[in-house]
């Protein structure tokens, strides 16, 4: 099983995503991160706590590095579950930019094009964007392509 790994910039943390099946599944340490929540001296995720609020259909273990050690991933409920519980000062800007941005891209394109919101604001150049686009475009064709030929090469 083929697992693609996808990292997004939130305020200058990475947050990775696996895609499993089609389906997005967040690397819980670095959404817990991005919340403010408090990880182990490690660097990993308290499962304990994860559990207390996303249920065991909603987490996987993901390899997403080259340690080959694994991670706990949360589905995409998951991570909503996580972003809406969070009271902490330092989650409101997450919780922001996926109910204002993230959220609302999906519903209106389908899709969110990182950097998207730059354009909205008019920090993004016409060309900058115009390459975003064409970018997003082209992985969703490849993805499609990739898909297709899965179906029909076995």
């Amino acid at each position: 099983m083929s697992n693609q790994l996808t990292t997004f910039d939130f305020n200058a943390l990475p947050v990775r995503v696996v895609e499993r099946e089609g389906e997005p599944w967040f690397v819980a340490a670095d959404v817990c991160k991005a919340l403010g929540y408090a990880l182990r001296a490690n660097g990993t995720v308290n499962v304990n706590n994860i559990r207390t609020v996303v249920s065991d259909e909603e987490t996987i273990t993901c390899q997403t590095g080259k340690t080959g050690r694994p991670s706990l991933c949360i589905s995409e409920s998951g991570l909503y579950k996580l972003v809406m519980r969070s009271d902490k000062p330092e989650a409101r800007a997450f919780q922001d930019w996926v109910t204002k941005v993230v959220l609302p891209a999906i519903r209106k394109d389908g899709g969110y094009v990182m950097g998207e919101e730059k354009a909205v604001t008019g920090e993004m150049f016409k060309e900058e964007l115009i390459l975003h686009l064409i970018g997003a475009n082209a992985s969703r064709r490849m993805d499609m392509t990739t898909g297709w030929l899965k179906r029909y090469t076995l």
